[in-house]
């Protein structure tokens, strides 16, 4: 056990407790004691997995493991995958420790790859992508929660009303999940685990020094509800853990917004803070055992509403609020925004779970929108949950704002309703619509900087047990010749349009291997990480880190300046994401029958320009496409 306590802080250093005769097995069976665990030490869900012959899991038998694919055809498109990148010089530096790593220690950690694989009881990479998120210390707040913007609900533009339909919802949703009775995900005819929605509610990530610890609770019967920075406890199930009417959450809502409360102390800032700032402020806090106690009302709640004052007249008001408000939020946790006006969203916290489960979730949402609309029933009890605070903590309150305001500051944001057409109009230029998006971001980003950087993509890989995400890898040598084809002066519509189609064919094909388990970035972040572990916990080996890890073209292409994710669905307008690095962007994009809409972040204050060009690149491929 206390071996594994420390498996659970990588960062931390132990060799001291590792003598120097541990074997190879023993590294194994901690590598899969992190996935035993159950997603590091994230809520291990299987175990709560119900007969086959229920809906919810009728097709999880079917569900195949995450395929380790063959190593030389890694290392073959990782060479593919970052010569667009680098220089002929760098190519061939790359291109031998390429070949010393397969010939050396690549196959050993390979091999010790499939041993993991065959001692972890979900997937040889579960473990290690949760440490990912966990030991992150920035700010969760722009850096790791994406925001959905839901579509307007015709028949209830009060707050309240709003706010108590997404409840009761979200109620519904929750039984069927708990009742084992939410229908499968199905990808053309390919069933999907469906272990996410098990930590889709009542799960929070409790800061920790170091690294964070994320928790589910299982039995959670109610949400807490934010205004002004207060917070207040209302359930959603009752007694009987059937869904409280829609008439009893609008009363209490109300109760809560016509409540005549100043500002309270705002102790989400601190969700916003650098984690080991909020892990050092909250275990003061919790001395006290009034605050011990609301904090685990909050840990325990389903997710948090959030009721705010603002009434953003669009979704460019509404963008940068979903990204970086800095009150009346609590970022550990998946968080309901509710606008004054009605307009409304879903900030998701991003390590129990991707887009695709909440983006079913927030299907229900837009499905609820049918049912009637319920007034008040007069039920309005409400428990207010109080922190008690130092005399002196408003310089710890002002030092949380500070830090923040300044990190928001710093982040620009631009939305793009691009409405001249959309993937119906793409589809009839037989071209793939997220291959025409993804290469419309390359030749938007070609006359910003003049040539490629790495581009991420994510793939859904749901399709495999404790199945998350792959990166597609945008940029090819079929990318760069169309972005530098369309930018030159004097290229014919023949060139352009040839170019355009061998390059949406080769990213279609990549993302195709790629949700087939056969990228190249997942199955590279393995082997580094055993390599890692081996050479923390296995001194007396003298194990030197590979020279492919150590290349800069390894650390080039896995530095994604592009960002992008394609989540698309009718139920919302928008979503958005923060750049992952200083010189990136963040491009979020929902590709509908008639519109493009597009979120774009960054950094270095270029959104707009880059929005600019993006809708100048997407007018100019249509145009280009539609000549015969």
């Amino acid at each position: 056990e206390k071996m594994f306590a420390q498996l659970a802080r990588p960062q931390i250093s132990i060799r001291s407790s590792v003598s120097s005769h541990r074997s190879s097995k023993v590294l194994h069976q901690r590598f899969a004691s992190e996935n035993i665990s159950g997603r590091s030490d994230v809520l291990n869900p299987y175990k709560y997995a119900k007969p086959s012959d229920s809906p919810m899991w009728s097709q999880q038998a079917n569900v195949p493991r995450l395929p380790i694919p063959d190593l030389a055809t890694t290392l073959n498109r990782y060479i593919e995958a970052v010569s667009p990148l680098i220089t002929p010089s760098e190519l061939e530096v790359t291109k031998k420790n390429v070949q010393d790593f397969l010939a050396n220690e690549g196959p050993k950690l390979n091999a010790e790859l499939h041993e993991l694989n065959s001692k972890s009881p979900t997937s040889w990479l579960e473990g290690f992508w949760d440490s990912m998120y966990l030991n992150i210390r920035d700010p969760l707040m722009v850096n790791v929660n994406p925001f959905l913007i839901l579509k307007n609900d015709p028949n209830r533009k009060d707050q309240a009303s709003r706010a108590a339909n997404i409840l009761r919802s979200s109620a519904d949703f929750l039984t069927k999940i708990r009742t084992n009775a939410l229908t499968p995900d199905m990808e053309k005819n390919k069933p999907f685990d469906m272990l996410q929605y098990v930590r889709l509610f009542g799960s929070v990530r409790l800061p920790q020094s170091g690294r964070d610890y994320c928790k589910t609770y299982l039995n959670s019967s109610h949400v807490i509800v934010m205004r002004k920075d207060h917070f207040y406890k209302v359930d959603l199930l009752d007694a009987n853990e059937s869904p409280v009417s829609e008439s009893d959450l609008v009363s209490k809502l109300n109760a809560i917004l016509n409540s005549q409360v100043e500002k309270g102390v705002p102790m989400g800032i601190f969700t916003a803070d650098q984690r080991d700032e909020w892990h050092r402020v909250r275990s003061s806090l919790e001395k006290s055992k009034k605050n011990a106690e609301a904090f685990e009302q909050i840990d325990r709640a389903l997710f948090v509403l959030s009721l705010d004052e603002e009434s953003p007249s669009d979704l460019h008001q509404a963008s940068p609020v979903m990204l970086h408000a800095l009150e009346n939020r609590w970022w550990d946790k998946l968080n309901v925004v509710v606008f004054k006006n009605g307009l409304a969203g879903n900030l998701l916290e991003h390590t129990p779970i991707d887009g695709h489960t909440g983006l079913r979730w927030s299907l229900d949402i837009w499905e609820g929108y049918k049912r009637p609309v319920e007034k008040a029933s007069g039920n309005s009890q409400v428990e207010e949950i109080k922190f008690e605070t130092p005399a002196d903590f408003s310089k710890e309150v002002d030092r949380a704002t500070k830090s923040a305001r300044d990190f928001a500051d710093g982040v620009s944001s631009s939305v793009l309703i691009f409405d001249d057409y959309g993937s119906k109009r793409i589809k009839e230029l037989k071209y793939s619509p997220d291959s025409f998006l993804q290469m419309s971001f390359q030749l938007a980003y070609q006359r910003l900087r003049g040539h490629p950087d790495s581009t991420y993509e994510s793939a859904n890989t749901k399709r495999f047990l404790a199945g998350r995400t792959e990166t597609v890898r945008s940029v090819s040598h079929e990318s760069v010749k169309f972005a530098e084809t369309w930018t030159k002066s004097g290229a014919s519509t023949s060139e352009k349009i040839e170019t355009l189609k061998a390059a949406t064919k080769a990213h279609h094909d990549r993302m195709t291997l790629c949700k087939d388990g056969q990228g190249v970035d997942r199955h590279l972040f393995g082997l580094a990480q055993l390599a890692r572990w081996k050479l923390q916990f296995m001194p007396s080996l003298s194990f030197e880190f590979p020279a492919i890890f150590r290349d800069p073209s390894y650390s080039k292409l896995s530095t994604s300046v592009l960002s992008t994710s394609n989540v698309s669905a009718p139920c919302f307008d928008l979503f958005g994401f923060g750049p992952v690095c200083s010189q990136g962007l963040g491009i979020a994009y929902n590709i509908q029958d008639d519109t493009l809409n597009i979120n774009v972040t960054s950094f270095q204050g270029e959104a707009k320009k880059y929005a600019d060009a993006l809708r100048h690149a997407l007018k100019e491929m249509h145009d280009v496409c539609s000549q015969k």
